[in-house]
């Protein structure tokens, strides 16, 4: 639904080039994106007064269901136990709200049992 209403919007401020943008639809998905916002905020507060003042927790986007790999890739991003699964599309669909809690490694392969075959 988000993805026509996207669509939809580009066509008409193609069609109406006159209409001022105040929020390119560019920067809007980048919000909607959990990793990509998460990457920006990270980025640019690193680059300012406020490194070291303002917390974005470490995180990762896993696209395996492999165990071993996902062991490896939170290590490697230096995500601790607990920690919150969330998709990674954070937009007004009913999956983007679904929230699982990994207290510890034992729980990694009930994700994929719990997020269904759409790790997005």
């Amino acid at each position: 639904m988000i993805f026509v209403f996207i669509s939809q919007s580009q066509t008409y401020t193609k069609d109406h080039p006159d209409v001022p943008i105040l929020d390119p639809l560019d920067s809007v998905c980048k919000l909607m994106d959990r990793n990509a916002s998460y990457t920006l905020f990270q980025n640019a507060f690193q680059q300012t007064s406020v490194h070291g003042k303002v917390l974005v927790p470490n995180f990762v986007e896993i696209h395996t269901k492999d165990v071993s790999e996902i062991k490896r890739l939170l290590e490697g991003a230096k995500v601790k136990y607990p920690f919150v699964c969330k998709s990674s599309k954070a937009h007004g669909s009913v999956k983007s709200h679904e929230v699982s809690s990994m207290m510890s490694s034992m729980y990694i392969c009930t994700l994929w049992r719990r997020a269904g075959t759409d790790n997005t």
